[in-house]
């Protein structure tokens, strides 16, 4: 059985985990995804790994809203007419993307992401196949509820055969 509700955007969310220390007005940053799929309801597919681990696990969760309290900025990608959550889920699953290690310190997100969005480029699913070139720039920030955003290497994680 398959989630054959219909995708309508794909949603890049940037989201804050707190200050990155009692005094900063920065804060730590988690990215995911989230597919739009009408009624005020997303589906979040998401790669993160457990504190003090590199090994990814991808999380994939339905939800009655589709922005969530803790996003700080996101960027939306529309998709062409019949792209079903399954359709996604699948590709991620066929091209192996669930088995990821973040690198060092839990970091590794961003380029997972972007990862996904370029095979939902290529598969022809976004109206706007530039989607991933207009992403990987805005992926090299850090972003903040009360502070400027900041440069940010891009850190990669590996993709794995088990």
């Amino acid at each position: 059985m398959g989630d054959h509700r219909i995708v309508t955007h794909i949603r890049v969310v940037v989201h804050t985990l707190g200050p990155m220390g009692s005094q900063s007005q920065q804060s730590d940053n988690h990215w995911s995804i989230y597919l739009l799929v009408g009624n005020n309801q997303s589906v979040r597919i998401n790669m993160a790994a457990e504190p003090g681990y590199v090994t990814g696990n991808l999380e994939i969760n339905s939800y009655n809203y589709v922005l969530t309290n803790s996003a700080v900025k996101y960027w939306d990608y529309e998709t062409v007419g019949g792209l079903t959550v399954s359709h996604i889920v699948n590709l991620i699953y066929s091209y192996r993307r669930h088995l990821y290690n973040m690198s060092g310190g839990g970091s590794g997100c961003r380029y997972w992401v972007w990862v996904i969005l370029s095979d939902l480029a290529k598969q022809g699913w976004l109206k706007d196949g530039n989607a991933p070139n207009h992403l990987w720039p805005i992926l090299h920030f850090r972003y903040s509820l009360t502070g400027a955003q900041t440069s940010l290497a891009m850190v990669q994680g590996e993709f794995v055969n088990e």
